[in-house]
């Protein structure tokens, strides 16, 4: 919240004197040749509007605010500070001393531009081939409805102004998403949010056992979207058994090898990318 405080008049002269008590002052009401004056000028509904005048003015005065013309029960002090106040509410102070009354400047509360309080991607980490949206928890004090600009970049070049993004992404792509909200009256605050497109894990699309009675095969098909060539490695398995760099797992069988076999494969993209593959199989002879 803005705290404005300003200058004193340097004017001794009572103007506005009333035999009457406090009225509710009218839109045809001047303030009296600056005998008391409020400000800011550009106040909001979260300002504080500060009351200046001649310190001696001051001394033994009653102070009230007015909201669009109504009596305001936070009066009494210099300072004014509403939650209740709102946009295009007009305010003006009244100052009371010795039965006279000195009323103020009017000002208009201004728009506040809607603010955002959080924004982030979604999915959080973005991979080869997702659509990313973005997520806007924005709040505007006066109540109005709230749009938003977008605006992508991919690798620092624009790409897109809608609220999501889909296009061929490759791994370690850069993407920052700039969001600016406004209302009917005002634009607020442009927030970044910056993310990249991660490693993808390996997909296994296949896999074909074969056993002719002396050597077992198992073939592992496995893709990977980023390109990476992919490496295997057995992490548990009988002895003899081998894999190579297709996923090609060979084991020589021997006949007291018969039975319930379990064995793993590491499958790693050497990007931090791994898929554990466990494998169960029988061995059997006719």
């Amino acid at each position: 919240m803005a705290l404005f405080v300003l200058g004193c008049s340097g004017s001794n002269e009572d103007v506005g004197a009333s035999k009457q008590s406090v009225t509710t002052p009218t839109v045809s009401q001047k303030a009296a040749k600056n005998k008391v004056t409020i400000n800011p000028d550009n106040a909001t509904a979260q300002s504080v509007i500060t009351l200046s005048a001649d310190t001696s003015l001051l001394v033994n005065a009653a102070i009230n605010w007015y909201v669009n013309g109504s009596i305001d029960e936070f009066s009494g002090r210099p300072r004014f500070a509403s939650s209740r106040l709102k946009k295009n509410d007009i305010i003006q102070a009244v100052v009371t001393r010795n039965k006279k009354e000195y009323y103020s400047n009017k000002i208009r509360i201004m728009n506040t531009p809607p603010m955002i309080k959080i924004a982030k991607m979604v999915p959080a980490l973005p991979k080869v081939g997702a659509t990313i949206s973005v997520e806007v928890d924005a709040h505007d004090v006066d109540g109005d409805t709230i749009y938003y600009k977008y605006k992508w970049t991919l690798n620092g070049k624009y790409i897109s102004d809608q609220n999501y993004l889909s296009t061929d992404f490759k791994r370690d792509d850069m993407i920052v998403i700039e969001i600016t909200p406004y209302d009917s009256d005002d634009t607020g605050s442009t927030t970044f949010v910056k993310n990249k497109i991660f490693n993808t894990t390996p997909v296994v699309t296949e896999g074909t056992p074969s056993f002719d009675g002396k050597i077992y095969t198992y073939s592992i098909k496995a893709t990977d979207v980023d390109g990476d060539i992919l490496t295997y490695k057995i992490l548990e398995g009988p002895e003899g058994m081998s894999v190579d760099s297709s996923g090609a797992v060979t084991w020589k069988v021997r006949p007291k090898d018969a039975g319930k076999h379990k064995f793993t494969i590491l499958i790693n993209d050497n990007n931090g990318g791994e898929l554990v593959m466990p494998i169960t199989t029988r061995i059997g002879f006719k």
